[in-house]
Parts: structure tokens; sequence; C-alpha cells
């Protein structure tokens, strides 16, 4: 199975804002983090926060431990899957949110990651789920 995945982020390296996988048979997992506290990267406000929401996409930002806990079971639908990403950073955080705050907390997952050279085109761009479609779209082209 694969699954794209893309990830907003609050500037070149900065925190993860939200992050969208959606898998070959339609499936899509989309979920926003909240940022409360944390100075928004000038381009980010500018061209991110107004779109991290369609009206088919809304849903409420999350703590951290929900976020992960919402993935951790949007994931074991799948065995072994590809993990397809556009950019690196994008796996950096996938990968980030399978290893919890510890031992106990993160999530051994097998799963095989690729990083493509891809012409993705995204309907709403910097939306993460519209992003991921937009990969899936340039791979199963």
């Amino acid at each position: 199975m694969k699954i794209a995945i893309d990830c907003e982020f609050n500037g070149f390296g900065g925190q993860l804002i939200s992050m969208a996988l959606v898998a070959e048979n339609g499936d899509e997992w989309y979920q926003v983090l909240t940022m409360n506290g944390i100075a928004i990267d000038p381009w980010v406000k500018e061209h991110v926060v107004p779109v991290l929401w369609d009206e088919d996409s809304f849903q409420m930002p999350m703590e951290r431990k929900d976020f992960r806990e919402s993935l951790h079971s949007w994931l074991k639908q799948y065995e072994n899957p590809t993990i397809i990403a556009d950019w690196h950073s994008d796996l950096v955080h996938f990968f980030r949110e399978l290893a919890g705050e510890n031992h106990m907390q993160s999530l051994s997952y097998p799963c095989k990651a690729e990083l493509l050279d891809l012409d993705a085109s995204s309907n709403i761009p910097h939306n993460a789920l519209e992003d991921a479609r937009g990969i899936m779209r340039a791979i199963t082209k």
C-alpha cells in the first residue's frame, strides 16, 4: 500500500503544524496541531494559516498527545506501507511523530519511506491534505 504524506510546519525546519496522509485506496487522515503560544513565521501566517482547512477538511486543532494517538490509530490499519513524500522534512516530521517522548510512547511501525521528485499539483497549495492528494495523483497517474 502506498500512502502519500504532506506536512505544514512553522518555517524552514520549524514546528509541525499539520499533517495529512492519503492512502492509494482513497482513505485519508488529516489533523492540525494547536499553535498556542508559538510565534508564527510571517510567510506561514500569510500562506499556510489561511488554508489550514477547507469546508471538507475542518478539524479542531489537537494537542500533540491526541494528534499522535489519532495518527497511530489510523496507521494501524495498514501493514508495511510505503510512505511517499516530495520533501524530506515531511518524512522527518512523520518519523518524529512515531517516536514519542520516551520509548513507551513510541510506535514501532514497520514501513518504507520514499522521497520522490514529483510534479504534484495541489488544488489548495500549502494545505497538507490537498498537497497529499496531489502527491497521490502524481504517483498513481
